[in-house]
Protein backbone atom coordinates (compact mmCIF):
# COMPACT_ATOMS: atom_id res chain seq x y z
CA UNK A 1 0.00 0.00 0.00
CA UNK A 2 1.26 3.77 -0.91
CA UNK A 3 2.73 5.64 1.92
CA UNK A 4 -1.01 8.03 1.60
CA UNK A 5 -2.26 5.24 4.27
CA UNK A 6 -1.45 5.07 7.55
CA UNK A 7 -2.19 1.49 8.14
CA UNK A 8 0.20 -1.20 7.57
CA UNK A 9 0.38 -3.12 4.16
CA UNK A 10 -3.12 -4.74 2.46
CA UNK A 11 -3.68 -7.74 0.88
CA UNK A 12 -6.80 -7.54 -1.45
CA UNK A 13 -9.42 -10.67 -2.79
CA UNK A 14 -11.58 -9.67 -5.39
CA UNK A 15 -14.09 -12.80 -6.19
CA UNK A 16 -17.77 -13.14 -7.76
CA UNK A 17 -18.70 -12.97 -11.17
CA UNK A 18 -21.16 -11.71 -13.99
CA UNK A 19 -21.42 -15.02 -15.73
CA UNK A 20 -23.50 -17.61 -14.24
CA UNK A 21 -23.07 -20.74 -16.62
CA UNK A 22 -25.42 -23.08 -15.24
CA UNK A 23 -28.08 -19.92 -14.18
CA UNK A 24 -30.76 -18.59 -16.84
CA UNK A 25 -28.90 -15.84 -18.94
CA UNK A 26 -30.63 -13.40 -17.25
CA UNK A 27 -28.82 -13.87 -13.76
CA UNK A 28 -25.27 -12.43 -15.91
CA UNK A 29 -24.97 -9.01 -15.22
CA UNK A 30 -22.09 -6.90 -16.88
CA UNK A 31 -22.79 -4.39 -13.80
CA UNK A 32 -20.94 -6.88 -11.41
CA UNK A 33 -17.64 -7.00 -14.06
CA UNK A 34 -18.03 -2.76 -13.92
CA UNK A 35 -18.20 -2.90 -10.10
CA UNK A 36 -15.59 -5.46 -9.87
CA UNK A 37 -13.09 -3.73 -12.10
CA UNK A 38 -13.70 -0.41 -10.93
CA UNK A 39 -13.27 -1.67 -7.39
CA UNK A 40 -9.58 -3.31 -8.54
CA UNK A 41 -8.75 0.08 -10.02
CA UNK A 42 -9.41 1.56 -7.39
CA UNK A 43 -7.35 -0.63 -5.25
CA UNK A 44 -4.24 0.06 -7.24
CA UNK A 45 -4.47 3.50 -7.68
CA UNK A 46 -1.46 5.33 -6.18
CA UNK A 47 -3.06 8.19 -6.29
CA UNK A 48 -6.68 8.58 -5.38
CA UNK A 49 -6.75 5.26 -3.85
CA UNK A 50 -5.24 2.31 -1.49
CA UNK A 51 -2.16 1.68 -3.69
CA UNK A 52 -2.02 -1.92 -3.20
CA UNK A 53 1.07 -3.74 -5.25
CA UNK A 54 0.12 -6.49 -7.84
CA UNK A 55 1.40 -9.02 -5.79
CA UNK A 56 -0.69 -8.46 -2.82
CA UNK A 57 -4.25 -9.05 -5.17
CA UNK A 58 -5.48 -11.63 -6.04
CA UNK A 59 -8.24 -11.28 -8.45
CA UNK A 60 -10.29 -14.50 -9.04
CA UNK A 61 -13.28 -12.39 -9.94
CA UNK A 62 -15.31 -14.56 -12.52
CA UNK A 63 -13.20 -17.71 -12.10
CA UNK A 64 -14.29 -21.06 -13.65
CA UNK A 65 -12.45 -22.74 -10.92
CA UNK A 66 -15.13 -24.78 -8.40
CA UNK A 67 -15.13 -23.30 -4.73
CA UNK A 68 -12.90 -26.09 -3.33
CA UNK A 69 -10.06 -25.20 -5.77
CA UNK A 70 -10.89 -21.16 -5.22
CA UNK A 71 -10.56 -21.75 -1.49
CA UNK A 72 -7.16 -23.81 -1.58
CA UNK A 73 -5.85 -20.80 -3.93
CA UNK A 74 -7.44 -17.74 -1.33
CA UNK A 75 -5.18 -20.04 1.57
CA UNK A 76 -2.31 -20.05 -0.03
CA UNK A 77 -2.44 -16.26 -1.29
CA UNK A 78 -3.24 -15.58 2.92
CA UNK A 79 -0.64 -17.39 3.32
CA UNK A 80 2.15 -16.23 1.10
CA UNK A 81 1.33 -12.49 1.94
CA UNK A 82 0.91 -13.52 5.57
CA UNK A 83 4.04 -11.74 6.80
CA UNK A 84 3.64 -8.94 4.71
CA UNK A 85 0.30 -7.73 5.29
CA UNK A 86 -1.87 -7.03 8.58
CA UNK A 87 -5.32 -6.78 6.95
CA UNK A 88 -7.31 -8.04 4.74
CA UNK A 89 -10.23 -6.87 2.48
CA UNK A 90 -12.30 -9.44 0.33
CA UNK A 91 -14.56 -7.75 -2.09
CA UNK A 92 -17.46 -10.09 -3.38
CA UNK A 93 -19.88 -9.01 -6.24
CA UNK A 94 -22.85 -11.13 -7.87
CA UNK A 95 -25.51 -12.72 -6.51
CA UNK A 96 -26.15 -14.34 -2.39
CA UNK A 97 -28.58 -16.83 -1.76
CA UNK A 98 -29.76 -19.11 1.00
CA UNK A 99 -29.72 -22.67 0.77
CA UNK A 100 -32.79 -24.94 2.61
CA UNK A 101 -30.98 -25.00 5.92
CA UNK A 102 -30.91 -21.19 5.74
CA UNK A 103 -27.02 -21.18 5.23
CA UNK A 104 -25.93 -18.31 3.36
CA UNK A 105 -23.99 -18.92 0.35
CA UNK A 106 -22.15 -16.71 -2.79
CA UNK A 107 -22.64 -17.71 -6.49
CA UNK A 108 -19.37 -18.51 -8.54
CA UNK A 109 -19.41 -18.87 -12.32
CA UNK A 110 -19.63 -22.41 -12.63
CA UNK A 111 -22.42 -22.40 -9.41
CA UNK A 112 -25.15 -25.20 -9.85
CA UNK A 113 -28.78 -23.98 -8.85
CA UNK A 114 -29.56 -27.99 -8.33
CA UNK A 115 -26.30 -28.53 -6.35
CA UNK A 116 -25.89 -25.13 -5.02
CA UNK A 117 -24.98 -27.01 -1.59
CA UNK A 118 -21.74 -28.07 -3.24
CA UNK A 119 -20.90 -25.42 -5.72
CA UNK A 120 -21.73 -22.31 -4.12
CA UNK A 121 -19.69 -20.76 -1.79
CA UNK A 122 -21.04 -20.75 1.69
CA UNK A 123 -20.06 -17.36 4.12
CA UNK A 124 -19.86 -20.04 6.52
CA UNK A 125 -16.79 -22.40 4.88
CA UNK A 126 -15.24 -18.54 4.10
CA UNK A 127 -15.54 -17.37 7.28
CA UNK A 128 -13.79 -20.97 8.56
CA UNK A 129 -10.49 -20.45 6.46
CA UNK A 130 -10.14 -16.87 7.47
CA UNK A 131 -10.36 -18.06 10.79
CA UNK A 132 -7.25 -20.52 10.10
CA UNK A 133 -5.08 -18.39 7.98
CA UNK A 134 -5.83 -15.09 9.06
CA UNK A 135 -6.49 -14.96 12.46
CA UNK A 136 -4.14 -12.16 13.13
CA UNK A 137 -4.85 -9.97 10.92
CA UNK A 138 -7.53 -7.05 10.41
CA UNK A 139 -10.09 -8.49 8.30
CA UNK A 140 -12.40 -6.35 6.04
CA UNK A 141 -15.59 -8.16 3.98
CA UNK A 142 -17.49 -6.45 1.60
CA UNK A 143 -20.28 -8.03 0.11
CA UNK A 144 -22.27 -6.69 -2.72
CA UNK A 145 -25.26 -9.07 -3.48
CA UNK A 146 -28.52 -9.98 -3.46
CA UNK A 147 -31.36 -12.30 -2.43
CA UNK A 148 -32.98 -13.35 -4.82
CA UNK A 149 -35.87 -15.40 -6.12
CA UNK A 150 -37.77 -18.04 -3.00
CA UNK A 151 -34.85 -17.06 -0.49
CA UNK A 152 -36.53 -13.33 -0.58
CA UNK A 153 -39.60 -14.37 0.25
CA UNK A 154 -38.84 -16.84 3.05
CA UNK A 155 -36.61 -14.15 4.80
CA UNK A 156 -38.52 -10.90 3.88
CA UNK A 157 -39.63 -10.64 7.42
CA UNK A 158 -36.30 -10.82 8.68
CA UNK A 159 -33.22 -8.58 9.36
CA UNK A 160 -31.22 -10.55 6.37
CA UNK A 161 -28.31 -8.32 7.32
CA UNK A 162 -27.95 -9.52 10.55
CA UNK A 163 -28.60 -13.37 9.59
CA UNK A 164 -25.69 -13.21 7.13
CA UNK A 165 -23.37 -11.62 10.17
CA UNK A 166 -24.47 -14.32 12.38
CA UNK A 167 -23.18 -16.93 10.22
CA UNK A 168 -19.88 -14.82 9.06
CA UNK A 169 -19.00 -14.05 12.24
CA UNK A 170 -20.12 -17.04 14.47
CA UNK A 171 -16.72 -18.44 12.87
CA UNK A 172 -14.23 -15.78 12.77
CA UNK A 173 -12.31 -14.71 16.01
CA UNK A 174 -13.95 -11.68 17.89
CA UNK A 175 -11.18 -9.59 17.54
CA UNK A 176 -10.71 -7.06 14.00
CA UNK A 177 -13.19 -8.29 11.65
CA UNK A 178 -16.08 -6.15 9.99
CA UNK A 179 -18.46 -6.74 7.52
CA UNK A 180 -20.36 -4.41 4.58
CA UNK A 181 -23.74 -5.54 3.46
CA UNK A 182 -25.60 -3.99 0.71
CA UNK A 183 -29.08 -4.99 2.88
CA UNK A 184 -31.08 -5.90 -0.04
CA UNK A 185 -34.59 -6.57 -0.35
CA UNK A 186 -33.99 -7.84 -4.37
CA UNK A 187 -31.85 -7.48 -7.04
CA UNK A 188 -33.32 -4.91 -9.39
CA UNK A 189 -33.04 -2.48 -6.65
CA UNK A 190 -29.74 -3.41 -6.45
CA UNK A 191 -28.72 -3.08 -10.25
CA UNK A 192 -31.09 -0.57 -11.57
CA UNK A 193 -31.09 -1.63 -15.59
CA UNK A 194 -29.80 2.34 -16.65
CA UNK A 195 -26.73 1.60 -14.25
CA UNK A 196 -22.99 0.33 -15.20
CA UNK A 197 -22.06 -0.73 -11.46
CA UNK A 198 -24.19 -2.11 -9.03
CA UNK A 199 -26.46 0.31 -6.48
CA UNK A 200 -23.38 -0.29 -3.60
CA UNK A 201 -20.34 -0.28 -6.23
CA UNK A 202 -21.54 2.68 -7.97
CA UNK A 203 -21.53 4.85 -4.40
CA UNK A 204 -18.44 2.75 -3.09
CA UNK A 205 -16.34 3.53 -5.24
CA UNK A 206 -17.23 7.56 -6.11
CA UNK A 207 -17.27 8.11 -2.09
CA UNK A 208 -13.90 6.52 -1.83
CA UNK A 209 -12.52 8.45 -5.13
CA UNK A 210 -13.84 11.39 -3.40
CA UNK A 211 -13.56 11.41 0.29
CA UNK A 212 -15.48 13.23 3.05
CA UNK A 213 -14.46 17.32 3.97
CA UNK A 214 -13.87 16.45 7.57
CA UNK A 215 -10.37 16.74 9.85
CA UNK A 216 -9.35 13.18 8.80
CA UNK A 217 -6.58 12.14 6.37
CA UNK A 218 -8.25 8.88 6.64
CA UNK A 219 -11.89 7.07 6.35
CA UNK A 220 -12.91 4.04 8.51
CA UNK A 221 -15.26 1.94 6.79
CA UNK A 222 -18.27 2.60 8.93
CA UNK A 223 -17.65 6.50 7.75
CA UNK A 224 -17.65 5.40 4.23
CA UNK A 225 -20.52 3.01 4.99
CA UNK A 226 -22.68 6.19 6.37
CA UNK A 227 -21.66 8.35 3.57
CA UNK A 228 -22.58 5.53 1.10
CA UNK A 229 -25.99 5.12 2.53
CA UNK A 230 -26.84 9.01 2.34
CA UNK A 231 -25.70 8.87 -1.09
CA UNK A 232 -27.78 6.24 -1.97
CA UNK A 233 -30.87 7.74 -0.23
CA UNK A 234 -30.54 11.29 -2.34
CA UNK A 235 -29.83 9.45 -5.60
CA UNK A 236 -32.83 7.08 -5.43
CA UNK A 237 -35.17 8.21 -2.63
CA UNK A 238 -37.77 5.42 -2.01
CA UNK A 239 -36.06 2.67 -4.52
CA UNK A 240 -32.71 2.84 -2.46
CA UNK A 241 -31.14 0.03 -0.45
CA UNK A 242 -29.25 1.00 1.92
CA UNK A 243 -26.05 -0.84 2.89
CA UNK A 244 -25.25 -1.89 6.97
CA UNK A 245 -22.02 -2.26 8.66
CA UNK A 246 -21.59 -4.73 11.56
CA UNK A 247 -18.90 -6.09 13.61
CA UNK A 248 -18.46 -8.64 16.22
CA UNK A 249 -17.65 -8.24 19.81
CA UNK A 250 -14.71 -6.94 20.22
CA UNK A 251 -12.44 -7.22 23.00
CA UNK A 252 -10.50 -3.97 22.58
CA UNK A 253 -11.67 -1.41 20.30
CA UNK A 254 -13.78 -2.10 17.05
CA UNK A 255 -11.98 -1.73 13.33
CA UNK A 256 -15.32 -0.64 11.98
CA UNK A 257 -14.04 2.57 13.73
CA UNK A 258 -10.30 2.44 13.12
CA UNK A 259 -8.97 4.29 9.74
CA UNK A 260 -8.03 2.72 6.30
CA UNK A 261 -9.12 3.90 3.33
CA UNK A 262 -7.36 7.88 2.16
CA UNK A 263 -9.60 10.82 2.55
CA UNK A 264 -8.99 12.62 -0.64
CA UNK A 265 -11.22 15.71 -0.33
CA UNK A 266 -9.14 16.07 2.93
CA UNK A 267 -5.72 17.44 0.92
CA UNK A 268 -7.75 18.70 -2.04
CA UNK A 269 -9.79 21.34 0.31
CA UNK A 270 -6.47 22.19 2.08
CA UNK A 271 -4.42 23.05 -0.75
CA UNK A 272 -7.50 25.04 -2.23
CA UNK A 273 -7.75 27.63 1.31
CA UNK A 274 -4.17 28.33 1.07
CA UNK A 275 -4.93 31.36 -0.62
CA UNK A 276 -7.56 32.41 1.23
CA UNK A 277 -7.28 34.22 4.88
CA UNK A 278 -9.96 33.60 7.57
CA UNK A 279 -11.88 36.08 8.70
CA UNK A 280 -13.86 35.21 12.50
CA UNK A 281 -17.37 36.36 11.96
CA UNK A 282 -18.99 34.36 15.13
CA UNK A 283 -17.99 33.04 18.31
CA UNK A 284 -20.38 31.45 20.35
CA UNK A 285 -18.40 32.71 23.58
CA UNK A 286 -18.56 36.28 23.33
CA UNK A 287 -22.14 35.74 21.89
CA UNK A 288 -24.11 38.90 24.41
CA UNK A 289 -26.76 36.50 25.40
CA UNK A 290 -25.57 32.71 24.90
CA UNK A 291 -26.97 30.48 22.08
CA UNK A 292 -29.69 33.10 21.30
CA UNK A 293 -29.08 33.22 17.51
CA UNK A 294 -29.15 29.27 17.53
CA UNK A 295 -32.75 27.79 16.63
CA UNK A 296 -33.82 24.29 18.17
CA UNK A 297 -34.97 21.39 15.89
CA UNK A 298 -36.97 18.99 18.29
CA UNK A 299 -39.19 16.75 17.48
CA UNK A 300 -43.25 17.35 17.06
CA UNK A 301 -44.11 14.55 20.13
CA UNK A 302 -46.33 15.83 23.14
CA UNK A 303 -44.29 14.46 26.29
CA UNK A 304 -41.21 13.55 24.37
CA UNK A 305 -38.39 14.97 26.18
CA UNK A 306 -35.90 15.82 23.92
CA UNK A 307 -33.81 18.74 24.77
CA UNK A 308 -31.63 21.56 22.79
CA UNK A 309 -30.91 24.35 24.11
CA UNK A 310 -28.59 26.24 26.54
CA UNK A 311 -26.85 24.02 29.15
CA UNK A 312 -27.10 25.61 32.39
CA UNK A 313 -25.62 23.20 34.75
CA UNK A 314 -22.38 23.30 33.03
CA UNK A 315 -20.17 25.91 32.22
CA UNK A 316 -22.08 29.21 31.09
CA UNK A 317 -21.75 28.95 27.28
CA UNK A 318 -22.02 25.07 26.41
CA UNK A 319 -24.86 24.03 24.20
CA UNK A 320 -26.71 21.09 24.79
CA UNK A 321 -29.02 18.22 22.25
CA UNK A 322 -30.17 15.74 24.55
CA UNK A 323 -31.87 12.56 23.00
CA UNK A 324 -34.23 10.13 24.49
CA UNK A 325 -35.85 8.49 21.82
CA UNK A 326 -35.32 7.85 17.78
CA UNK A 327 -36.27 11.50 16.81
CA UNK A 328 -34.47 13.86 15.09
CA UNK A 329 -33.07 16.45 17.26
CA UNK A 330 -30.83 19.28 17.26
CA UNK A 331 -30.34 22.90 16.40
CA UNK A 332 -29.35 25.25 13.85
CA UNK A 333 -26.59 28.25 13.31
CA UNK A 334 -27.38 30.64 10.23
CA UNK A 335 -24.45 32.87 9.50
CA UNK A 336 -23.41 34.84 5.93
CA UNK A 337 -20.76 33.21 4.68
CA UNK A 338 -20.47 30.64 1.57
CA UNK A 339 -16.47 29.99 1.87
CA UNK A 340 -15.48 29.28 5.32
CA UNK A 341 -14.61 27.07 8.21
CA UNK A 342 -16.19 25.83 11.47
CA UNK A 343 -14.28 25.10 14.82
CA UNK A 344 -15.87 23.54 17.43
CA UNK A 345 -15.32 21.51 20.59
CA UNK A 346 -17.68 18.89 21.87
CA UNK A 347 -18.73 15.98 23.88
CA UNK A 348 -20.23 12.79 23.52
CA UNK A 349 -22.27 11.30 26.02
CA UNK A 350 -24.56 8.22 26.84
CA UNK A 351 -24.03 7.25 23.20
CA UNK A 352 -22.11 5.85 20.80
CA UNK A 353 -21.70 9.09 18.45
CA UNK A 354 -22.62 6.81 15.68
CA UNK A 355 -26.53 8.81 15.93
CA UNK A 356 -24.62 12.17 15.62
CA UNK A 357 -23.33 14.58 12.43
CA UNK A 358 -22.62 18.21 12.06
CA UNK A 359 -23.19 19.98 8.80
CA UNK A 360 -22.79 22.40 6.87
CA UNK A 361 -25.12 23.63 3.65
CA UNK A 362 -25.69 26.60 1.68
CA UNK A 363 -29.03 28.57 1.28
CA UNK A 364 -30.73 30.12 -2.03
CA UNK A 365 -33.07 33.00 -0.36
CA UNK A 366 -36.07 33.27 -3.14
CA UNK A 367 -36.17 35.90 -5.36
CA UNK A 368 -39.79 37.46 -6.61
CA UNK A 369 -39.57 35.29 -9.67
CA UNK A 370 -39.09 32.26 -7.45
CA UNK A 371 -42.06 33.25 -4.99
CA UNK A 372 -44.55 33.72 -7.92
CA UNK A 373 -47.73 35.52 -7.33
CA UNK A 374 -47.63 35.47 -3.42
CA UNK A 375 -44.65 37.67 -3.61
CA UNK A 376 -46.36 40.95 -2.14
CA UNK A 377 -48.74 38.50 0.22
CA UNK A 378 -46.93 36.24 2.83
CA UNK A 379 -45.78 38.59 5.63
CA UNK A 380 -44.07 41.52 3.41
CA UNK A 381 -41.83 39.15 2.36
CA UNK A 382 -40.50 41.68 -0.49
CA UNK A 383 -39.37 44.48 2.02
CA UNK A 384 -37.86 41.49 3.79
CA UNK A 385 -36.12 40.59 0.91
CA UNK A 386 -35.07 43.99 -0.34
CA UNK A 387 -33.27 44.35 3.29
CA UNK A 388 -31.45 41.32 3.37
CA UNK A 389 -30.13 42.23 -0.09
CA UNK A 390 -29.09 45.79 0.99
CA UNK A 391 -27.62 44.62 4.21
CA UNK A 392 -26.97 40.76 4.18
CA UNK A 393 -29.06 40.38 7.65
CA UNK A 394 -30.63 37.34 8.18
CA UNK A 395 -34.45 37.41 9.76
CA UNK A 396 -36.45 34.32 10.77
CA UNK A 397 -38.96 35.31 7.55
CA UNK A 398 -35.77 35.31 5.15
CA UNK A 399 -34.82 31.97 7.11
CA UNK A 400 -38.13 30.63 6.75
CA UNK A 401 -38.36 31.33 2.70
CA UNK A 402 -34.88 30.21 2.00
CA UNK A 403 -34.13 26.74 -0.18
CA UNK A 404 -31.37 24.03 0.19
CA UNK A 405 -29.58 24.21 -3.25
CA UNK A 406 -30.31 21.14 -5.27
CA UNK A 407 -27.38 19.28 -7.30
CA UNK A 408 -28.15 17.82 -10.62
CA UNK A 409 -24.74 16.42 -11.18
CA UNK A 410 -22.32 14.91 -8.97
CA UNK A 411 -18.61 14.80 -10.15
CA UNK A 412 -19.77 13.67 -13.42
CA UNK A 413 -22.26 11.48 -12.60
CA UNK A 414 -26.03 11.22 -12.21
CA UNK A 415 -26.94 12.06 -8.97
CA UNK A 416 -29.02 14.26 -6.41
CA UNK A 417 -30.11 15.89 -3.02
CA UNK A 418 -28.30 18.96 -2.00
CA UNK A 419 -24.99 20.50 -1.46
CA UNK A 420 -23.79 19.82 1.71
CA UNK A 421 -20.49 18.95 4.03
CA UNK A 422 -21.19 16.32 7.01
CA UNK A 423 -18.87 15.65 9.60
CA UNK A 424 -19.18 12.43 11.86
CA UNK A 425 -18.20 12.59 15.41
CA UNK A 426 -14.35 10.56 16.51
CA UNK A 427 -16.63 7.79 18.44
CA UNK A 428 -13.17 6.28 19.83
CA UNK A 429 -13.36 9.28 22.18
CA UNK A 430 -16.49 9.64 24.64
CA UNK A 431 -17.43 11.68 28.20
CA UNK A 432 -14.12 14.43 27.11
CA UNK A 433 -14.02 17.25 24.63
CA UNK A 434 -13.00 16.85 21.76
CA UNK A 435 -11.27 19.70 19.66
CA UNK A 436 -12.14 19.75 15.44
CA UNK A 437 -13.20 21.77 12.48
CA UNK A 438 -15.29 21.37 9.63
CA UNK A 439 -14.07 23.16 6.50
CA UNK A 440 -16.27 24.25 3.72
CA UNK A 441 -16.93 25.82 0.23
CA UNK A 442 -19.48 26.62 -1.80
CA UNK A 443 -18.29 29.88 -2.79
CA UNK A 444 -18.91 29.04 -6.76
CA UNK A 445 -21.98 26.88 -6.68
CA UNK A 446 -24.76 29.63 -8.40
CA UNK A 447 -27.36 30.50 -5.64
CA UNK A 448 -25.74 30.40 -2.65
CA UNK A 449 -26.54 33.30 -0.82
CA UNK A 450 -25.67 32.33 3.00
CA UNK A 451 -25.33 28.93 4.81
CA UNK A 452 -26.20 26.63 7.87
CA UNK A 453 -23.98 24.83 10.60
CA UNK A 454 -26.12 22.38 11.91
CA UNK A 455 -25.97 19.95 14.71
CA UNK A 456 -27.98 16.50 14.61
CA UNK A 457 -28.72 13.55 17.08
CA UNK A 458 -31.21 10.80 14.62
CA UNK A 459 -30.96 12.55 11.13
CA UNK A 460 -29.28 10.20 8.57
CA UNK A 461 -27.09 8.81 10.85
CA UNK A 462 -25.30 5.09 10.79
CA UNK A 463 -27.53 4.49 14.28
CA UNK A 464 -30.65 5.65 15.67
CA UNK A 465 -31.04 6.25 19.49
CA UNK A 466 -30.86 8.06 22.68
CA UNK A 467 -27.78 10.44 23.50
CA UNK A 468 -26.59 13.98 24.74
CA UNK A 469 -24.33 16.18 22.38
CA UNK A 470 -22.70 18.62 24.37
CA UNK A 471 -20.84 22.01 22.43
CA UNK A 472 -18.97 25.04 22.65
CA UNK A 473 -16.46 27.62 21.89
CA UNK A 474 -18.09 27.14 18.25
CA UNK A 475 -16.61 29.63 16.00
CA UNK A 476 -17.02 30.31 12.08
CA UNK A 477 -14.94 31.78 9.92
CA UNK A 478 -15.54 33.36 6.82
CA UNK A 479 -12.42 32.99 3.78
CA UNK A 480 -11.45 35.67 1.68
CA UNK A 481 -9.42 35.27 -1.30
CA UNK A 482 -5.99 37.78 -0.19
CA UNK A 483 -4.09 37.18 -3.40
Amino acid sequence: MSTRNNTTLASVIIIGSDVFELYPESYSKEAFKNSADAFHEYVIDELYGLGVSQQNILNLFSSDLRVDEQDRIITDFINKTSEETATVIIYYVGHGGFLSDRQYYLSMRMTDPSRRHFTGLKIRDLAETLKLNACNKKLYLILDCCFAGAAVSEFMSQDLSTHIENQTFSNLPEIGTALLVAASRDEPALTPDENSLTMLSESLIDILKIGSVNDHTHLSIREVGALVARRIRMKYGSYAVLPEIHAPKQTNSDIADKPIFPNNSYQKKRDAYKNFAPRLIYDSATETLAYQSWVSIKPNVPGLQDTSGLNDSQEHRVYSINSQSKSKIGANKYFMATRGKIELEYKIISSSGRNMKFFVKPLHVKTKEEFGTAWEGIRGYSMLYDDFSATGRLTSGVIKQSIPIAVSRWDSKEGGGDHIEVLYPDTSIRNDWTITELPFDFGDVAGADYCVFGARINEETAEFGPGRLLLRNVKIYQYSNFA
